[in-house]
């Protein structure tokens, strides 16, 4: 972390992209924000710079059975931001996790038309 404080505008956003954002949080195999990324946002003087470079690896670019189930762990990660104390973070969590609910509603009602149609 020494070598991304020495320019933290430039290096933060890289590191942002690169490290592992989650830890398995118990037993239940539910992701949790790894220790190194609340590090990063916290030291960031643009945290919603990093915040987007976490965000730009929600969405996966390939997947394999319902979408809706692949974004439910992003979801509860954006859930668990909504009360951090920087307001703007607060803020990008509500955003952030009002527009994975939407998605996983679409792809929810595409997947059921797509049932309903073997019918």
């Amino acid at each position: 972390m020494a070598w991304a404080r020495e320019n933290p505008e430039i290096r933060l956003p890289k590191l942002a992209e690169e490290i592992y954002l989650f830890a398995k949080n118990g037993e239940h195999d539910t992701k949790a924000w790894s220790a190194l990324a609340l590090e990063v946002l916290e030291l960031s003087p643009n945290r919603i710079a990093i915040l987007d470079a976490y965000a730009s690896r929600f969405y996966p670019s390939v997947c394999s059975g319902e979408l809706a189930n692949a974004l439910c762990p992003y979801l509860a990660l954006a859930e668990q931001m909504k009360t951090h104390n920087d307001p703007l973070v607060a803020d990008w969590a509500k955003k952030q996790a009002s527009f994975i609910s939407q998605r996983i509603a679409e792809d929810r009602t595409r997947e059921r038309r797509v049932d309903e149609s073997f019918e």
